[in-house]
């Protein structure tokens, strides 16, 4: 498993761990979900960056 840094556009950015940057992005965006936020994955993508943490 890696760390990854996952930034959605006006939010604060954070750390996941995963094995891909695609499963970081989509624990991510469940985390999102679960804190109150209804946007669409969609929505969530293009307005996300995610790298590996350290680089």
């Amino acid at each position: 498993m890696r760390t990854f840094v996952v930034s959605v556009y006006g939010f604060s950015e954070e750390s996941v761990e995963a094995v891909t940057c695609n499963k970081a992005m989509y624990k991510a965006f469940c985390a999102f979900r679960e804190a109150g936020y209804r946007w669409d994955f969609h929505k969530f993508l293009i307005n996300t960056r995610v790298w590996v943490a350290g680089r």
